[in-house]
């Protein structure tokens, strides 16, 4: 399903991490849809407050959340 839909799947978040070390293993984890990840921007962020910045991205570009159930057999939201 993500193959499939790339051009429309989108994942952003903030880490305090480095972005490798966070999407490291992101086929096995359900916040990365189980699916091999490719980075298309970063951005270093300073005197801001990362969390409120994500979620004005998210409501700004209309994304939503969703629940899913992987193969691990928990719902994931």
């Amino acid at each position: 399903m993500v193959s499939e839909n790339r051009d429309l799947v989108h994942k952003i978040g903030v880490t305090t991490l480095g972005v490798e070390k966070r999407i490291a293993g992101a086929h096995l984890q359900p916040t990365f849809l189980m699916a091999p990840v490719e980075v298309v921007a970063t951005y270093e962020l300073y005197n801001i407050n990362q969390t409120r910045l994500e979620n004005l991205i998210h409501r700004f570009s209309g994304l939503h959340s969703s629940t899913s159930k992987f193969r691990i057999g928990s719902a994931v939201q």
